[in-house]
């Protein structure tokens, strides 16, 4: 259903997942703003939480960009374990009171390394916690934007519309659709059931009592499928969460998953296969949801073995099915 609310387009998606029998269907209403809103509104009190993994530069490039646009505090999350990203980040923040710097001491993941800042922020003098990664560009006013739609659509999750880097004219994200039964990802639902709406994490405005409500990111990801999951929790407790068309960001593209490292392999496959626990309340639809993923993973293996011309994805396959165990909930 789509129709015309004020200043702004509104339509409704369906979440499947199952409850009391296998198909059963959640409604998020997803608002997308497609026009300037001129509501009056308040000033948001925003942190950042962004992730250092080896990319001092781009953490402290956009670290900067946030300063410059009135986020109040940043957190950053030195995933590194490395003295000379530490000492980088450290030199370029000294005596920067709104800077906050933390040192994992050793890579702990995606959802375990925002968590880790979120632990040691005191949430409660915020509205929002902005979670963003570091090979992110923001343009001017990108942040007011954001905010302000965000508030006046009454959205506790947004995000942005999210352009490559350099190449803006090409979409990345503007919401994406994951399928839970054959772990696809598009940007349309697929004419498959168990199609899931979701924002990624590269830039999430997320409020402060969102937390309080459905808890942090799921550390049992390491990296990718812990958006889909908070998404879907957030759903779940019927909160609401959209896209704010207006916001335009930029994001570089990654070099492991082009070049498709054993490493990115590997964590896709684990993501896929806990997102199979996560998403169904059953075990028996569970058990179902995985094996009907698992030959849609071999499947996806042999493609990307053939256009990569290595056995990278092979070899991540087998290790994360064999780790599997390590993703199924007790």
């Amino acid at each position: 259903m789509f129709f015309i609310l004020d200043a702004y387009a509104s339509y409704d998606i369906i979440i499947t997942h199952d409850q009391t029998q296998l198909f059963a269907c959640h409604i998020l209403t997803v608002v997308i703003v497609q026009q300037p809103l001129y509501r009056r509104y308040k000033t948001m009190r925003i942190c950042a939480v962004i992730l250092n993994y080896f990319g001092a530069e781009d953490t402290i490039a956009c670290a900067r960009l946030l300063n410059q646009q009135k986020v109040e505090h940043v957190c950053i999350v030195d995933n590194s374990a490395d003295t000379e990203q530490a000492a980088r980040l450290a030199g370029a923040f000294a005596g920067q009171k709104n800077i906050t710097l933390l040192d994992t001491e050793k890579n702990i993941g995606f959802a375990a390394g925002v968590n880790y800042g979120l632990r040691r922020l005191t949430l409660s003098d915020f509205d929002a916690v902005l979670v963003i990664n570091n090979d992110t560009l923001i343009p001017d006013g990108f942040i007011k934007t954001f905010a302000a739609a965000a508030y006046l659509t009454g959205l506790q999750i947004a995000g942005p519309r999210i352009h490559h880097y350099p190449n803006t004219e090409k979409l990345w994200s503007q919401g994406s659709w994951y399928n839970a039964w054959f772990g696809l990802v598009t940007h349309r639902p697929s004419p498959l059931p168990g199609n899931i709406f979701y924002l990624t994490g590269c830039c999430l405005l997320i409020e402060c009592r969102v937390f309080e409500e459905i808890g942090f990111f799921d550390e049992g990801f390491f990296m990718y499928g812990e958006d889909v999951d908070f998404c879907v929790r957030a759903a779940r407790a019927g909160l609401k969460t959209g896209v704010i068309d207006t916001a335009v960001m930029f994001h570089k593209a990654n070099a492991s998953s082009r070049n498709n490292s054993f490493f990115y392999e590997h964590q896709i496959v684990r993501a896929h296969l806990r997102l199979s626990q996560r998403l169904f309340t059953h075990r028996s639809t569970r058990a179902l949801s995985t094996c009907v993923k698992i030959p849609a993973l071999c499947a996806r293996a042999l493609l990307r073995t053939l256009r990569f011309g290595n056995l990278n994805a092979l070899k991540g396959l087998l290790s994360g099915l064999c780790s599997n165990k390590t993703v199924r909930e007790t």
